[in-house]
């Protein structure tokens, strides 16, 4: 398993863990602790991790060195910017990296990179800070940016602004773009800072839903980091935001809200939503601010446009004062969810039973008041729960028991105990992204048992 700290990357192989830390004597150490962007593992076993102001680095686990790529002003061949945003691998094995200011691809062979840039003349334009990337089609690519999207020709090496003949275009063009995906169709939508933009690439139709809180043919709220698309129901997308729910019809562009009624028992039970997930049973998982999870299944709500709020805490009379942070369902169609200082549970859509693993004071290992950031199903069917300020816990189903791993500043013991992010590479190690959130927005640093 592999975690990125802001105090180094650290290897925990099942026995022992390993940390790397920058030496400013030892070039083949990682450049930077501060590690800041998602570890991307390339076709090739490499991992590159980004750093937020040391650039990128590659590790081979063979050598366990690194190999530093940092911007160096002398340079042409050297990365623009170190500040590194996202890693990207094209289906032809060619790495490209966005930073702060450009668009960066690497040249294996040479070890060495070329900018390209959306506006050259002015490195500081947003324009240039890259959120993420498409290959669309060989040698194209849809670069999402601070300010609006480009269309990168690399035969060509030119940035074409996406300026489709709209109205809505002007819009589109100043905002962040912070999500595209492309749906079953072959049509492109895209999450921003004002709404969201459909591109249909058949007919070259763009559209704006922008948003009106006081007109319901319009989105709830203006700023979208996630469009979900109905995969059993063709032409449906579930659009979350601070503002309430949002399910919209592609073919015929309305929108409905599902929103909080404090008079209904069966409405979601916020307005503020984290997170949205269909399960493979059709059932719509939505996560709140301080109101648990909502679940609805979708065949009902399409007819009577009814969420059921799942109690989680039945015998309490506080059923619903707790913040949902994230989902996992298991090979077997448990639904997990992680949350906010009110612990681990585990939904049994067959037995329709809501179990909680929280913080018992009779088992020192279980849960203390932890946030839970994500959670992740291995192989042995165990589950990941990774926290901010409490480390890695690990959960046997089988016997209910948690394998809590402690976080010490040593040089053998993992010391960084926020776990934001789990993810599988392709040789089944686990890296973990591990939050860079300043440390007095929580208060101070908890310590290990």
């Amino acid at each position: 398993m592999w975690f990125t700290t802001s105090m180094g990357l650290c290897r925990y192989d099942g026995y022992n863990i390993k940390i790397f830390t920058s030496s400013p004597q030892d070039s083949s150490s990682i450049s930077g602790n501060d590690l800041y962007a998602q570890p991307f593992v390339d076709k090739d076993g490499f991992i590159w991790i980004g750093t937020r102001s040391n650039g990128v680095c590659r590790y081979d686990r063979n050598t366990e060195s690194f190999t530093r790529f940092m911007h160096d002003p002398e340079d042409p061949g050297s990365i623009d910017n170190n500040s590194i945003w996202t890693v990207y691998q094209d289906n032809s094995g060619v790495i490209w990296v966005g930073t702060y200011s450009g668009l960066n691809e690497f040249n294996a062979s040479e070890e060495t990179f070329k900018v390209f840039r959306p506006e050259s003349d002015n490195q500081e334009d947003y324009a240039n800070l890259i959120y993420s990337v498409l290959e669309k089609s060989a040698q194209q690519y849809w670069i999402c940016t601070g300010k609006g999207c480009y269309i990168f020709d690399r035969k060509a090496e030119k940035f074409t602004p996406f300026e489709p003949e709209s109205q809505a275009t002007k819009i589109f063009n100043n905002q962040a773009i912070f999500q595209i995906i492309q749906d079953s169709d072959g049509d492109l939508w895209f999450a921003t800072s004002n709404g969201i933009f459909l591109y249909k690439t058949m007919s070259g139709d763009f559209i704006h839903y922008s948003a009106d809180q006081s007109d319901q043919n319009k989105l709830s709220g203006p700023v979208i980091y996630q469009i979900i698309e109905d995969p059993h129901e063709h032409g449906t997308f579930w659009i979350p935001s601070q503002w309430g729910l949002n399910r919209m019809n592609k073919n015929s562009g309305h929108i409905e809200w599902l929103m909080n009624d404090p008079k209904d028992p069966f409405s979601i039970g916020s307005n503020h939503l984290n997170y949205a997930y269909i399960d493979e049973t059709n059932k719509l998982w939505v996560t709140t601010q301080n109101a648990g999870v909502a679940v609805t299944d979708l065949i009902r709500v399409k007819a009577k446009n009814n969420v059921d709020h799942i109690l989680m805490e039945p015998l309490s009379p506080d059923t619903t004062g707790y913040s949902g942070t994230s989902f996992l369902e298991d090979k077997y169609g448990n639904i997990w969810v992680g949350t906010n200082q009110k612990g681990l549970y585990k939904y049994d859509s067959l037995l329709n039973l809501i179990s909680i693993f929280d913080g018992s004071p009779e088992n020192i290992n279980f849960l203390k008041n932890a946030y839970i950031f994500n959670l992740y199903s291995d192989s042995e069917d165990h589950i990941l729960v990774g926290t901010f300020g409490q480390g890695l816990y690990v959960f046997n189903p089988d016997n209910l028991s948690f394998l809590h791993c402690k976080f010490i500043k040593s040089d053998t013991i993992l010391y960084d105990m926020r776990v934001t992010e789990i993810m599988k590479d392709r040789t089944g190690i686990l890296s973990h992204v591990l939050s860079l959130i300043p440390k007095e927005i929580y208060g101070s640093e908890q310590t290990g048992d």
